[in-house]
């Protein structure tokens, strides 16, 4: 058993658990290119501020406001003791048909604990959103993990930015260590059986495991308008943003491009570029201003199909659509990366967000109507 970890190109494995043979023992390394650089960027922001001090107060010029400058060396310091603990972190793992071992060293000393595997809620599959930074792009990970209610003794089994082979990861760990596939859904978390994996909704609803005992025509939130047509039933969401809202959002926006305008334009302190560009974001965010106040998102849902698109003055657009037939999942959860929760439907091959912005009654209401009409 074995531990594989690279960065390869095209956005391979980063980490990838080889659990064929039980059991199974390994090292979980730090990241320690991320401590070194810690350490020593710790050292230049809060040492050469900190020299500097001690340089004032020893020349005899020290005056209280020269205090300000050790909140570069208290976050300094903190950054150190952070990069520290990443070049000394290292833990070994053990993973048997029984459970898992864990020891941990570090930085301030060392600690060990185990947990039999009838403690863990199953093997999670999850999204983790990365904001990247000024030199490097955003990225999401695409992570298969041993799920527990305690964060420490979650276990990493597979991370990767390629999203292709997930679900079929995810599923194939299910297998061979004989847990139960777990995912977010709201509050809480949607438990499928390992032989379950691999049905669609429709295929739970015929065994009994999913329970759709709903009726679209009662308690319809008032967010939603509903209607047949034809064979479909086409949800309309009416909600609209508060015009004052709007307003507000739109002024607190609008001080960054604001900014450019006054410099390019009304100031001899920049180049008239810099206006250019403010007026250029002014328009791009009035656009998107009057496209949400004007447009509502419309859901189509049929035994076989389900659509949604952005409909108004203008017809509909932006139509995204995934085949019912295929469906193994419909949840409602906050995916990393994104503001506001939605009904996320997924399949292998297709993954549909519906409802961004509702409120989780509405939520649930629409993922029930959804599940209710797709397996009819």
């Amino acid at each position: 058993m074995r531990l594989n970890l690279n960065t390869g190109g095209g956005g391979g494995p980063i980490t990838q658990v080889d659990v064929d043979r039980l059991p199974l023992d390994y090292e979980e390394k730090a990241d320690r290119k991320t401590g070194i650089f810690l350490t020593l960027f710790s050292l230049a922001w809060g040492g050469i501020p900190t020299v500097a001090l001690i340089f004032i107060i020893l020349s005899g010029q020290f005056e209280p406001g020269a205090l300000a400058i050790l909140i570069f060396t208290v976050i300094g310091a903190g950054l150190f003791v952070l990069g520290l603990t990443m070049l000394f972190k290292k833990k070994r793992i053990r993973i048997d048909s029984e459970g898992v071992s864990v020891d941990e060293k570090g930085l301030f000393g060392a600690k060990s604990w185990s947990e039999p595997l009838s403690r863990y809620k199953g093997v999670a599959s999850r999204e983790e959103y990365h904001s990247g930074g000024k030199n490097s792009p955003s990225y999401t990970l695409y992570i298969v993990e041993l799920a527990h209610d305690e964060k420490d003794k979650v276990i990493t089994l597979y991370s990767s930015k390629a999203q292709d082979g997930h679900r079929r990861i995810w599923e194939d760990y299910c297998r061979k260590l004989n847990l139960n596939a777990v995912e977010k859904d709201g509050d809480g978390f949607i438990e499928r059986a390992v032989e379950d994996l691999d049905k669609t909704v429709a295929e739970l609803v015929r065994e009994g495991k999913i329970d759709v005992s709903f009726d679209p025509s009662q308690n319809v939130p008032q967010e939603l308008v509903v209607h047949p047509e034809g064979d479909e039933l086409v949800i309309t969401i009416t909600k609209k943003k508060s015009a004052v809202g709007c307003v507000i959002s739109a002024l607190v926006a609008m001080g960054i491009p604001g900014a450019f305008i006054y410099l390019g334009f009304l100031s001899k302190k920049a180049p008239p570029m810099f206006g250019v560009v403010g007026v250029f974001f002014v328009l791009v965010m009035i656009v998107v201003a009057v496209f949400g106040i004007m447009m509502k998102e419309r859901i189509r849902v049929s035994r076989n199909m389900v659509s949604t698109c952005w409909t108004g003055r203008w017809g509909d657009l932006f139509t995204r659509s995934i085949n019912g037939s295929e469906l193994e999942s419909v949840k409602v959860y906050r995916k990393d990366g994104t503001a506001q929760e939605a009904v996320w439907l997924v399949s292998d091959m297709n993954t549909l967000a519906v409802g961004r912005g509702l409120k989780r009654e509405a939520l649930e209401w629409l993922r029930n109507c959804i599940l209710k009409v797709i397996t009819s």
